[in-house]
C-alpha cells in the first residue's frame, strides 16, 4: 500500500512538473485551479519528531481567484520521515525532510518540511550538601 502511494505522488510530480512546462500554452478552464500554494498553519516548516502541524492548501484559477470548496489529496514524499493525513495534518516521524504534497485539478502545490530529533531535558541535580 505504502510503495502504491508513493507511485502516486511521483507520478503527481512528474504531471505537475510536464504541467509546469507547458504552462504557458493554455490556461485551465474556469473554475479549475491554475496554482496551488501548500503553507503551514503556524508559520513554521520545521518539526520535531513526534510533533503533529496542520497545513493547509489554496487554489487559484487563472484569473488570479481563489477557488473554494476544492478537495485536495495529500500524500509525503517521504513517509518515514512525515505522514499526512487526508485533512492535511502532518506527523513528524523520523528526523530528515520530506516534501508535503497537495493535489487537485491535475495541480499540485508542495512545500518541503524539516524534521529534526527532540531535544534531551536537562537533568536537574540535587545540590551537594
Amino acid at each position: 500500500m505504502k510503495q502504491l502511494r508513493r507511485t502516486g505522488i511521483l507520478a503527481l510530480l512528474a504531471a505537475a512538473l510536464f504541467s509546469a512546462a507547458c504552462d504557458g500554452f493554455t490556461d485551465p478552464p474556469n473554475g479549475m485551479a491554475k496554482t496551488i500554494t501548500v503553507f503551514p498553519m503556524a508559520s513554521t516548516t520545521s518539526l520535531v519528531v513526534g510533533d503533529v502541524a496542520a497545513f493547509q492548501a489554496r487554489a487559484v484559477d487563472a484569473s488570479g481567484d481563489v477557488l473554494s470548496g476544492k478537495f485536495f489529496e495529500w500524500g509525503s514524499t517521504n513517509e518515514s520521515v512525515a505522514t499526512v493525513s487526508a485533512f492535511g495534518i502532518v506527523t513528524a516521524k523520523s528526523v530528515g525532510s520530506a516534501t508535503i504534497v497537495a493535489s487537485t485539478d491535475d495541480r499540485m502545490g508542495t512545500i518541503r518540511i524539516t524534521v529534526s530529533k527532540a531535544q534531551s531535558a536537562g537533568v536537574a541535580s540535587a545540590p551537594s550538601r
